[in-house]
């Protein structure tokens, strides 16, 4: 479809290392530790701190999404959000006995920050809509999962107002009609 090869290897590049990133995450998330919730804090740190990395560069046209690193363009969301994800759930599961932590509305609130501030709403929302799915689907819901999943929503909701100045590309926006036009079982 046109995409170029370094293009390929990128996403590929990406993919394998944000699988590897997460599974370690996962599995480190579930095992039962002392030093947990710190490793956790330290996990939660170092992804919010590649997303306020974005809001440090000039960006394209006033959209701060990517991280430089030598030839690389690391997109900052696409890596720390899923990370995020699985940090705030460990989170939730480690407090269950104890009382609410107000340390989750604290990572939410940083990374919904800086979503809105690159702007990038498609990930806004995409966190907004995971983060509401997983904490208001535990019981019994706390008041700072209610907190967490509204200021979510509300970044999310004020990334959107802001137009998005960047022209498409079609290996992303056109994914589906390029996806069709080269097969239905690629569709």
């Amino acid at each position: 479809s046109g995409v170029s090869a370094v293009i390929w290897g990128q996403q590929l590049a990406a993919g394998l290392s944000l699988t590897l990133i997460c599974t370690g995450v996962s599995v480190a998330s579930r095992r039962r530790s002392r030093g947990r919730p710190a490793t956790l804090a330290f996990v939660a740190g170092a992804a919010l701190l590649l997303l306020l990395a974005t809001l440090l560069q000039p960006g394209v046209e006033g959209v701060r999404r990517w991280v430089p690193i030598g030839p690389v363009q690391l997109h900052a969301a696409f890596i720390a959000l899923p990370v995020l994800l699985i940090v705030v759930g460990a989170l939730r599961r480690h407090d269950a006995d104890r009382q609410p932590s107000w340390i989750i509305a604290a990572v939410v609130t940083v990374a919904a920050v800086a979503l809105a501030l690159q702007p990038d709403a498609s990930q806004a929302i995409a966190f907004a809509v995971g983060l509401a799915s997983m904490l208001l689907g535990q019981r019994p819901r706390r008041t700072t999962d209610w907190i967490a999943t509204g200021i979510a929503l509300g970044a999310s909701l004020l990334a959107l107002t802001r137009p998005d100045p960047l022209d498409g590309v079609p290996h992303v926006e056109g994914i589906i009609r390029l996806a069709a036009s080269t097969g239905t079982p690629w569709l």
